[in-house]
């Protein structure tokens, strides 16, 4: 009996852990890795590695050019990017008021001029995913272009 209830125990913890989060990323308010509502990331780059399947990401209004304006996100995990918040998170406009941009300027000098932002999850082939939503995002890769003359 007494071994039973630590492997239950054991379970449930490690299953608590692999519940989904939310997290959120705000060009203006953001500092750094917490992604929280009340501290948010400055940009998408910075939290990818904590993303399990099943997160939410909410991202503010704003123009997003990549972590260290390199220009590029990959993310290799089912999630939800829900963009066209306002700064605070209380209101959602994504097509009006606060549009949710990303882009990249091509000025870094670790600028990656592959895909603005790349969803790969080759690794969940034949297997069941959690849902992917990509909602309230402009992709804009003008900018990013190298023309010459």
């Amino acid at each position: 009996m007494k071994i039973s209830l630590t492997l239950i125990t054991v379970s449930l913890a490690l299953s608590s852990s692999l519940i989904a989060a939310d997290y959120y990323v705000s060009a203006a308010r953001g500092k750094g890795k917490s992604a929280s509502k009340e501290k948010p990331a400055k940009d998408l780059g910075n939290i990818i590695k904590k993303l399990v399947p099943g997160d939410t990401v909410h991202i503010a209004g704003g123009t997003y050019i990549g972590r260290g304006g390199n220009g590029s996100d990959v993310i290799t995990v089912p999630v939800s990017l829900i963009g066209g918040y306002s700064d605070d998170f209380s209101k959602r406009e994504p097509w009006g008021a606060h549009r949710t941009i990303f882009t990249g300027e091509n000025k870094s000098k670790n600028f990656d001029s592959s895909t603005r932002l790349l969803i790969d999850l080759m690794k969940y082939k034949g297997k069941e995913m959690p849902k992917l939503l990509v909602d309230g995002l402009i992709i804009d890769d003008g900018p990013r272009n190298r023309y010459k003359g």
